[in-house]
């Protein structure tokens, strides 16, 4: 992710509220320009997060994308 994105990724950083009941939480941000390539930039990161996903050893794991916080 960071090789797609170079400079516009921020984190891991611990939230305010790091855990509720067995879900341990960890917040990283993307940050893109608001420029000719965000939707490609967009398109880009919702294939990178599915195939994230598709790893056995990640399928434990919630992604929850939070536009515009």
């Amino acid at each position: 992710l960071s090789t797609d994105f170079p400079g516009h990724i921020m984190g891991p950083e611990w939230p305010l509220v790091s855990r509720i009941q067995n879900y341990y939480m960890k917040d990283f941000w993307v940050k893109f320009n608001k420029d000719n390539h965000l939707e490609e930039n967009k398109k880009t990161l919702q294939t990178l997060l599915h195939q994230f996903q598709g790893k056995q050893e990640y399928r434990s794991l919630r992604i929850v994308v939070n536009v515009d916080a």
